[in-house]
């Protein structure tokens, strides 16, 4: 039965282009919050706010930054996030990516009555069954930028949803 299964998985990765090694979704998390985050870091300081973004990797282990743009100079952000999330749906359905990550800045209530702080958010999708939603709250005061410290929830599943 093994054997079978086996055999099974290696056809389906197979018959859909070229055998993937399996990729390990923390890994993959992580490299795509290392490349980008400096990005809201730099908007934040340069601009007070950033408008959302996302990043995304290749199957071959790439990232590559990616926007959205509907020819709105001064679009809604929930708008954006939905463009985003639209795109990235689309292309993980076509198995372009294998781990999404979108970044936006928010209001947010802090864990244990913390109070309401700006924050950093990331949704960090992933192929293998992971998703998580990190939390980064900061403050800015004369063009300093001060980071909390993190807190992650898990995602949604939006992007890759679950069988």
């Amino acid at each position: 039965m093994l054997l079978r299964l086996t055999l099974l998985v290696w056809l389906v990765a197979v018959s859909c282009g070229k055998a993937q090694p399996m990729r390990d979704p923390t890994a993959d998390a992580n490299e795509l919050l290392d490349a980008m985050i400096g990005f809201s870091a730099q908007m934040l300081r340069e601009h007070g706010e950033f408008y959302p973004y996302g990043a995304a990797m290749l199957p071959d282990g790439e990232i590559t930054a990616v926007g959205a743009y509907d020819g709105d100079e001064t679009p809604a952000s929930q708008d954006v996030i939905d463009f985003l999330v639209e795109g990235f749906q689309a292309a993980a359905k076509s198995q372009e990516y294998v781990a999404t990550a979108l970044f936006f800045d928010a209001r947010v209530n802090l864990p244990d009555g913390g109070g309401e702080s700006d924050a950093v958010v990331v949704n960090i999708d992933h192929v293998n069954d992971f998703s998580v939603i990190l939390v980064i709250p900061y403050s800015l005061g004369n063009d300093t930028l001060t980071l909390g410290e993190e807190v992650t929830y898990e995602g949604d599943h939006t992007i890759f949803p679950r069988d």
